[in-house]
């Protein structure tokens, strides 16, 4: 009797401890922040004036995931760009997780050089790498998009129930808004869009062109000139730690074709 007594009990404990959860695979988190950034798609972009021309966004697209094919976490992932109205009167861009980067008109008439374009791209592309805006939702509201053993059970869910009350919550735009973030955090998202860049046989130069573009136009600069010191700072140091590349990417007739369409725009 003792003997069936406690085979019943230790049956009991079994089924009643907590059932060991698996952590998400890298695949899942990744499919995971694919489908919260649909819904942040949905309400940032009811926000903005998109600018549309079929031609810019066929060859932005083909760049942009040629880029985006170069990086650890996001090669599998299907990403669209848009061009937009400045934000604020600032050459603003943005990327959200899932799909899709933003580029500012007033900045894209400003290049030059295919490389600076690129440059854009990897630079918002390293951002995504880093979960930056991902973690300022997370720092906004807690939970929302933790990535914890725990979760996993919930990985077929696009967001967690309360997550979409949440969403409509997030701020964009205002000195607390999702895409603000530290000096720290836009320094260190360097050495990926170098290396973006390098591996997709672009002059890596054309960062340091970018942020001299942002440095002559204060006004419309979306970062301080102390910020932009160390950026152009950093870049030189990374590019300094790479072979010379030869003949690399300055221009294409793509880029130049893009160029005259942009203006018109």
């Amino acid at each position: 009797m003792k003997l069936l007594l406690s085979a019943i009990f230790l049956f009991i404990t079994a089924c009643s401890s907590t059932p060991q959860v698996k952590p998400l695979t890298i695949a899942e988190k990744i499919q995971k922040d694919y489908k919260y950034g649909f819904f942040l798609i949905q309400r940032f972009e009811a926000q903005l004036k998109l600018k549309q021309d079929i031609e810019v966004s066929i060859y932005l697209r083909t760049l942009t995931e040629t880029l985006i094919k170069l990086t650890n976490n996001l090669k599998n992932t299907p990403f669209g760009t848009v061009i937009i109205k400045d934000t604020q009167e600032k050459w603003n861009n943005y990327a959200l997780p899932g799909s899709r980067i933003y580029l500012s008109l007033g900045l894209l008439k400003q290049l030059n050089y295919e490389t600076e374009l690129a440059s854009i791209l990897s630079y918002e592309i390293a951002q995504l790498e880093q979960k930056l805006v991902l973690n300022q939702i997370e720092k906004q509201f807690p939970g929302t998009n933790s990535t914890t053993d725990e979760e996993a059970k919930f990985s077929a869910l696009p967001v967690q129930e309360d997550s979409y009350e949440k969403i409509n919550q997030l701020d964009f735009f205002s000195p607390r808004g999702i895409f603000i973030f530290s000096e720290e955090e836009l320094v260190n998202s360097v050495e990926t869009a170098v290396s973006i860049l390098y591996q997709a046989g672009f002059d890596v130069r054309g960062l340091v062109s970018l942020w001299k573009i942002f440095l002559n136009n204060p006004k419309t600069s979306p970062y301080e000139q102390k910020t932009l010191n160390k950026l152009i700072e950093k870049t030189r140091q990374t590019l300094a730690t790479y072979t010379p590349l030869l003949n690399p990417k300055v221009k294409s007739n793509k880029f130049l074709a893009f160029k005259k369409r942009i203006q018109n725009i």
